[in-house]
């Protein structure tokens, strides 16, 4: 797999008493180690122009918000809607961009530096056939350092972002990428900032809407921020490009407000049933362990860490056996209700198909977002984000060899010692056998839990997915236009290790064409760190 995306970045920015400090909006812009307060929410509308490398000129109308989800982390969600005019190769056009997700923590200060990391997905929605984008999902991590000095503060990131490319099926880019932003406080809560930045690595596609074009990109930005009044700010920036590759010039216009309760001790906290003391003092539910695939509203505590390890057989749609040996995840929690999970697996497949045959190797690594702020005294429920990004060969049938995004909505509901929970939401899935395309899959699941006694809980669910066609590459669990698979198994604490949980499963698909025929599986998990209510 190419990659094409490195990120190394240097921000300056002030020591301002304010907390707004320019939102960013572009993928390719670095970013500062300030968050915003726990339950702290920020909203910003804006207009950016630009004239492209080619000549073209794209308009774009934006929004996004920002909220606080922990003491040192936020979420940030960005649309913006495109319309490009002046194109020799496409004319005028109008159309949606791409919505952008990230999630930014900064929970280590040492020696007055404040250290974190950022990652952030881009939703591919914008069109590659009519010059707005590439019709790919994009990844971007960085890590994130900033020091304070008087009125400057900086910051440097170092990253990477994984790319897709629209030209060449199942292909993967990456860019290295360079910045320099300098903020300084004026009086009367004004801020002026300078900004440099740049892009090396190989062309990505003749689409130069995505504003990472290839080898050669480098552009500058200023401007200058101020405050409107009644928590309103304003700013207003420029940018000049450099390069071949680089927009020639380009001008944008923001306007934020936030509001919130600033720490706001009283948040609520994790509903993970669980004495850290005792994990046998009350029954275990899924919220240490969920071998399911329908999701729980429960998330880990501030600084609470979950390991799984998890071992299973699958007779797959097509008769193939597909063994993961193991499964591995692990948690971390960012918020009193967000946590961040990641998830990968080594795959043996013994397919029943000629082009495959048997293979042995890494499938897809997953990572999603959960965030439950909403909740009552028998109830909680949010939604979690998430998306894939292939490291398997696909070729081996292990693996799509594309990127996959997702979102649900979650919630979970106590009636006494039973305890339901109900996803619903929606998958973007690119197809390998039709570059540039993708499919829209609707997810859903209702599972059950309910304690037989302190050492054992029973679970059940019904999951599946529907899309109008199917997509025949069935090692990612995307078999068909209807799966649909019943679950049951037991959990509990293990009886030596009672830090430890473990669960057992079986599964039958339902329905006779597109679901894997059974499924069997075995595992392991632990949580580490106390419960700590206020979030602190």
């Amino acid at each position: 797999m190419p990659l094409r995306s490195w990120s190394l970045a240097l921000v300056v920015l002030s020591t301002c008493s304010i907390s707004w400090a320019g939102p960013d909006f572009d993928l390719m812009d670095t970013e500062n180690g300030e968050t915003l307060h726990l339950q702290e929410f920020r909203a910003t509308v804006g207009v950016k122009w630009y004239e492209q490398p080619d000549g073209s000129h794209i308009l774009s109308p934006r929004g996004g918000f920002d909220l606080g989800i922990g003491p040192w982390a936020e979420f940030s969600a960005r649309y913006d809607y495109r319309s490009l005019s002046n194109s020799s190769r496409f004319g005028d056009d109008s159309g949606s961009g791409d919505p952008v997700l990230r999630v930014k923590g900064m929970p280590w200060e040492v020696w007055g530096i404040k250290a974190g990391a950022s990652f952030t997905v881009k939703v591919p929605s914008a069109s590659d056939s009519r010059g707005l984008g590439t019709d790919e999902a994009d990844y971007f991590g960085r890590l994130i350092a900033q020091k304070e000095i008087g009125r400057l503060r900086l910051s440097f990131n170092l990253g990477a972002a994984v790319v897709g490319d629209n030209q060449e099926e199942a292909s993967l880019d990456a860019l290295l990428l360079y910045g320099v932003l300098g903020e300084y406080c004026l009086d009367n809560g004004w801020e002026a900032f300078l900004e440099y930045r740049g892009a090396n690595g190989p062309q990505n596609s003749n689409d130069i809407s995505e504003r990472y074009p290839g080898d050669g990109w480098s552009e500058a930005r200023a401007g200058v921020s101020g405050p409107l009044g009644g928590g309103f700010r304003w700013q207003v920036d420029g940018t000049l490009g450099f390069g071949t590759n680089t927009n020639e010039y380009g001008a944008m216009l923001l306007i934020s407000k936030e509001w919130g309760c600033g720490v706001c001790p009283d948040s609520p906290h994790s509903t993970i049933p669980l004495n850290p003391e005792d994990p046998c003092a009350r029954p275990v539910y899924m919220a240490v362990y969920n071998p399911l695939e329908t999701e729980v509203a429960d998330t880990l505590s501030v600084k609470q860490a979950r390991f799984t390890n998890e071992f299973s057989v699958r007779q797959q749609a097509d008769g193939s056996m597909l063994y993961f040996l193991p499964k591995l995840s692990g948690g971390f929690g960012i918020g009193p209700w967000a946590d961040f999970e990641l998830e990968d697996q080594i795959q043996y497949l013994d397919s029943r198909r000629d082009q495959f045959s048997e293979h042995l190797g890494l499938g897809s690594l997953f990572g999603k977002l959960r965030m439950t702020p909403f909740h009552g005294e028998h109830w909680r429920g949010g939604f979690i984000v998430g998306g894939k990004l292939p490291a398997g060969d696909e070729e081996d049938g292990l693996t799509t060899g594309e990127i996959d995004v997702f979102g649900k909505l979650v919630l979970s509901v106590c009636l006494g010692n039973l305890r339901v929970h109900m996803n619903a939401g929606l998958a973007v899935i690119s197809d390998p056998g039709d570059r540039g395309a993708q499919n829209d899959y609707l997810l859903y699941g209702i599972a059950a839990e309910y304690p037989v006694c302190k050492f054992a809980t029973i679970v059940a669910e019904v999951e599946g997915s529907e899309f109008s066609e199917p997509n025949r590459n069935v090692a990612e669990g995307w078999a068909g236009d209807n799966n649909v698979e019943a679950r049951v198994g037991v959990i509990g604490p293990t009886p030596f290790f009672r830090s430890w949980q473990w669960g057992i499963t079986g599964s039958m698909g339902l329905t006779e064409v597109d679901s894997p025929d059974y499924e069997v599986l075995i595992g392991f998990s632990t949580i580490w760190g106390e419960v700590c209510p206020s979030g602190k």
